[in-house]
Order: structure tokens, then sequence, then C-alpha cells
């Protein structure tokens, strides 16, 4: 997957509450892997805080936090196949039961309906929401940082009359805030405030 740009929003974001905020937030706000936005914590030279660090919910109340929990050097893997694993392995060239071939459909556990469109073994790349095809038949690539939803908010209901794109941070911000943590809500808070900033700065 190609790697996507991070917006002044997003850095700027970073510089005033990556200090004191849960990282899993910025990441499921900006919709970035974890790893990603460790990456840009790094370039930027963005730290924890000490206070943020002190938490108990960080996991790192000291270094002997966890110690019993984690593996030793030398330490064989738990999953590691035992005797007679071999059998319970798949052949080569053999497909797993729970294979469908291409153009057959499922609900996904959000509730989406989607197809099957290639045959990589990734479900990622090989099942598509059905909405989003009918959505880029009709327009296009759905554009970095933007999604399409249901106007009525009926997953079932795929017409393209009842779709729509919007922007991931427009999507946060109208739906109701209750739903999120307090420390995503910050973050989605802060992110409308900057583009409403930035967008009166270059006008």
């Amino acid at each position: 997957m190609k790697s996507r740009n991070w917006s002044e929003v997003e850095i700027e974001a970073m510089r005033l509450f990556y200090p004191d905020t849960l990282t899993e937030a910025f990441a499921r706000a900006f919709d970035r892997p974890i790893g990603g936005v460790y990456a840009m914590a790094a370039r930027l030279g963005i730290q924890k805080s000490a206070a943020f660090l002190a938490l108990q919910v960080v996991g790192r109340i000291d270094a002997k936090h966890g110690k019993s929990t984690r593996y030793r050097e030398g330490q064989p893997a738990r999953n590691k196949g035992g005797p007679g694993s071999q059998s319970t392995q798949f052949k080569p060239g053999r497909r797993s039961p729970t294979w469908k071939p291409i153009g057959s459909e499922r609900v996904s556990k959000h509730g989406y309906l989607q197809r099957k469109v290639t045959d990589t073994g990734r479900g990622k790349l090989d099942w598509i929401e059905v909405h989003i095809l009918v959505w880029t038949t009709a327009h296009g690539p759905v554009p970095p940082g933007h999604l399409v939803t249901f106007k009525d908010g009926n997953k079932s209901h795929i017409a393209l009359d009842n779709l729509e794109l919007v922007s991931r941070t427009d999507l946060m911000l109208r739906n109701s805030v209750h739903q999120y943590p307090p420390e995503l809500v910050a973050v989605m808070q802060m992110m409308g405030y900057l583009n409403r900033r930035i967008n009166a700065k270059h006008r």
C-alpha cells in the first residue's frame, strides 16, 4: 500500500498533543498504523511527557512491569509446531475449507457487504466493500483521508444516490463524540480547530 504524506494539521496535532495522549488514539484518529505514528514522532523529535509515562494506563510504571511475561533469549516460541504438527498443516496447493471464489459475497464483522475481487490470499486486498465498488465505478478511487458513507445510515441500502464522500475528520466530528474515549475526542476536536486555523491562514 502506498504511504500517505502527513498533513500540516496532523503534524501540528502531533506536536501539541502527542506527549500527553495515547499513541493508539492518534493511530485511530489519523487512520494510520501505530508504527507510523511512532516513526513520525521520532522524526519530529517528540517524546511522551514524564507525567504521561507515569500514568498506570500506559503500562510503564517501572522496568519490572510485565517482566514475568516477556520472552527470554533462546526461549522457543509458544506457537512453534511440535511432534505430529505436520499432519495438521496445509499441503502446497491445497485450499483452506473457508476459501471462496472470486465474486463471492459476505458480511464483515462491521456489517458491510463485501465482495471478493481477487484471490491473493490477503483478506484486505481480496475482499472489498460493495458500496465502495459502487462509488469507485461511478466516481473513481476514494481520495486518501476520505470515506464513502451512507446518507441514511443504512449499510444495507447500497445505492449510488445514498452514498457520499466525506473526510475522516469531518465524519468523526459529525458523529457524537460521546461514543469515543476522552483522549480521542481531544484529538478530533483539535484537528477540527487546526483545520479551521490553517484554512483561514491560506485565504
